[in-house]
């Protein structure tokens, strides 16, 4: 009898979660889920539009030299393997609604982290190497009717924009988004022990 006692009162002495606060962290989730998938959605339309930009110079241009073509291979494959990983992550994000439980939002969460940080270090880095070789190829035909010194600072300017973004948006960018995952998961962690 005295240990039922005991546990009634420590069950009432439990800390319930506060209903608002919980409504408010579904309601954050639901909206960064959202600006994830738009994001993911405004990146896929931008590099199909530049898939097409590609197609209609491929189309309207006859190169002379074999390597630029090799170029413009290099950058679509970068593209396309970009665009085929980010669906898959796409898909997880609809997945994602926060009007499920909080264990599976959890669960999707944590798997949406894991994809995340695949596309963040190995992905971005092959898709990097891959534009970046693909750009320099392709300039190589249109460098080489520009002066030496044009060339030299084509070179530098694409060059100086490639580490710009390797080094300084790529980084914020990924430090920003695993952020709000990783508050997120915290968050939906929390609500979970509670309950």
């Amino acid at each position: 009898m005295n240990e039922q006692t005991e546990f009634s009162a420590l069950w009432r002495s439990q800390k319930n979660p506060d209903k608002q606060a919980v409504e408010q962290v579904i309601i954050k989730a639901g909206h960064s889920v959202h600006k994830f998938r738009a994001v993911i959605i405004r990146a896929q339309v931008i590099l199909l539009l530049t898939l097409a930009g590609i197609a209609c110079v491929i189309y309207r241009y006859r190169f002379s030299n074999p390597v630029t073509i090799i170029g413009l291979g290099l950058i679509i494959i970068a593209i396309c393997l970009f665009l085929i990983v980010s669906t898959g992550s796409l898909r997880l994000f609809y997945t994602a609604s926060a009007d499920l439980d909080s264990k599976t939002f959890l669960s999707t969460m944590l798997r949406v982290r894991k994809k995340q940080q695949f596309i963040q270090g190995k992905l971005l880095t092959i898709y990097f190497i891959l534009l970046s070789a693909g750009l320099f190829l392709y300039m190589l035909e249109f460098v080489g009717r520009m002066t030496h010194l044009q060339g030299f600072l084509a070179y530098l300017l694409v060059g100086a924009w490639i580490i710009l973004n390797w080094f300084y948006y790529r980084p914020r960018a990924i430090k920003k988004q695993q952020a709000v995952i990783d508050k997120l998961i915290g968050e939906f962690e929390v609500m979970n022990q509670q309950f």
